[in-house]
């Protein structure tokens, strides 16, 4: 996942509204004590994280993503993999920020992701849900062009059920030309009854929750 397009990422999520974002999640909870941020990325919400004086690790499966997020913070400590496969010892706070949820296809992928969530779990998990009516309206079958100095990027999204295809074509300028490479991605629409009975049938309890136009919050810990 994003091994060529780490680089233009980033630059793209430089429009991303994080101080928002960041607004958000401190209506929620204060970050604080040792905390887990999963899917990282390269590192824009763990600047947050770091600069609130947490003891932050960042959980991503892109190398080049982590590679930009390093470089960005060169003292936290940074992990590859999914939760599911590694044992980080527990964390006060764990965070699935952007969307993170949302690249758990199938149900059973995400009961494992939520089960690998307890394990490492010792205080409260927050995460948000890209919201399924935002997600047509805004992404299903469009197509979207962006320009940069070092290339070119199409992404184009198809739907299919409940399953959101999107496919992204970069045009790299190179030697008064172009180089072509491409990578699919898939994201699901999940509905809140779906994740929030999840949730309950693994002995989560929902502390808060918060619904606006473009995504759904959740601040979730653990029943006794």
């Amino acid at each position: 996942m994003y091994q060529e397009f780490a680089f233009i990422y980033d630059r793209l999520m430089e429009d991303f509204p994080y101080k928002d974002y960041q607004i958000r999640v401190l209506e929620f909870i204060k970050p604080e004590g040792k905390l887990l941020e999963i899917g990282c990325g390269s590192g824009r919400m763990t600047s947050f994280f770091f600069q609130a004086g947490t003891q932050v690790h960042g959980l991503d499966l892109s190398l080049p993503m982590l590679s930009l997020a390093k470089r960005r913070l060169p003292k936290v400590n940074f992990y590859q993999g999914r939760l599911e496969d590694l044992s980080l010892g527990k964390f006060n706070q764990i965070f699935a920020c952007v969307d993170v949820l949302n690249y758990y296809t199938s149900i059973e992928e995400l009961r494992a992701f939520f089960l690998s969530i307890k394990d490492h779990l010792c205080g409260e998990f927050f995460f948000d849900l890209r919201h399924p009516s935002d997600m047509v309206e805004e992404l299903a079958d469009k197509v979207f062009f962006y320009e940069e100095e070092e290339a070119d990027l199409v992404w184009i999204n198809e739907k299919d059920g409940e399953l959101l295809y999107q496919d992204l074509v970069i045009y790299w300028k190179e030697d008064g030309g172009y180089r072509k490479t491409s990578e699919e991605h898939i994201q699901r629409m999940w509905s809140m009854e779906e994740v929030e009975g999840l949730l309950m049938e693994l002995g989560f309890v929902i502390k808060k929750k918060n619904e606006t136009k473009e995504r759904i919050f959740y601040l979730c810990g653990l029943t006794a």
